[in-house]
């Protein structure tokens, strides 16, 4: 695959030719011939900046997309662990119920923190792509936050019936 950095060799080489052509032709040649030389380098200097600009993005937008991603199956895990916790807390004895609730409560605190610093990888990612992307991000984000917040209330509920 030819990138657009492996042409700057290649196009420099042109214009120069191009310009040495230049100074062999006279009048409207050459003035033909100096436009579309500027013209050949205005548009590569433009393709340049733009591939550019797009590498500059996806090298901001792919550690926020791994870091999201591995965050979101992270906090998934723990609260499918919770919820299983949850169901099960009926077979485990009373004492030990009231210190797992409270466990509970303690390591959701904590993914709290995960999940609203995650919330902020979105907002950045969002910036960074296209308006389609960044609403799927957005709904999957409000999704998780549904289930924290319920899995959170259900433990809110354990804990003010012990």
């Amino acid at each position: 695959m030819i990138t657009i950095a492996d042409q700057a060799e290649l196009v420099s080489h042109v214009v120069e030719v191009s310009r040495q052509l230049c100074t062999s032709t006279t009048g409207s040649e050459a003035l033909a011939l100096q436009l579309r030389i500027d013209q050949l380098s205005k548009r590569y200097n433009n393709l340049a900046k733009e591939a550019d600009a797009k590498i500059d993005v996806l090298s901001r937008a792919i550690p926020l997309s791994e870091n999201l991603r591995e965050g979101f199956l992270e906090i998934e895990d723990h609260l499918s662990g919770v919820e299983e916790d949850l169901e099960n807390l009926d077979q485990v004895l009373l004492d030990e119920q009231f210190q797992l609730v409270h466990t509970i409560e303690t390591d959701l605190e904590a993914s709290r923190t995960q999940l609203d610093a995650l919330q902020g990888f979105c907002i950045e990612l969002q910036r960074l792509t296209s308006d389609k992307n960044a609403n799927a991000l957005q709904k999957e984000t409000n999704n998780l936050l549904q289930r924290f917040n319920a899995v959170n209330e259900k433990v809110m509920v354990e804990l003010s019936s012990q």
